[in-house]
């Protein structure tokens, strides 16, 4: 699911939406080609150098914020990429080796998964409450 509402919570939608306002699109460069896009929400360009592209850059204007990032290979991982524009309360992703969609398929099914426990579906299991067993940052007073 490349289309996602996030103005209250992560939530995936069937389908493109009518209005932008608050929602996250998660797109391969291939399904980018085909998506329907709002009116002034354009992908981001990648620069015209290429040694440029192999860092991490942003680039704001008084319309957007456009950016690209980058992680570097590692001995087990190759190199990783994403670009995405923000633009008036809409981000675009463009997930050319499926990291965002990776991420946030991980994190809805452990949102499921705690709310399916009886946890709270709208604190994720990654950030446990102050005094949970689970919570080692003393937050609750104890200094654990």
């Amino acid at each position: 699911m490349p289309y996602y509402r996030f103005d209250s919570g992560l939530q995936p939608l069937s389908a493109p939406p009518e209005h932008w306002q608050g929602v996250l699109a998660v797109l391969s460069p291939s399904e980018l080609r085909a998506a329907p896009l709002p009116e002034g929400l354009t992908p981001p360009v990648m620069p015209a150098d290429a040694h440029e592209s192999q860092f991490c850059w942003l680039r704001a204007d008084h319309t957007c914020v456009t950016g690209h990032l980058r992680t570097p290979p590692r001995a087990n991982q190759s190199a990783r990429r994403l670009s995405f524009t923000w633009l008036e309360g809409s981000l675009l992703v463009v997930d050319h080796d499926r990291v965002a969609a990776d991420c946030i398929g991980r994190q809805s099914r452990r949102l499921f998964d705690s709310a399916a426990d009886g946890a709270d579906p709208e604190r994720p299991a990654l950030y446990p409450a102050a005094g949970d067993p689970a919570d080692k940052s003393g937050a609750d007073g104890a200094g654990k």
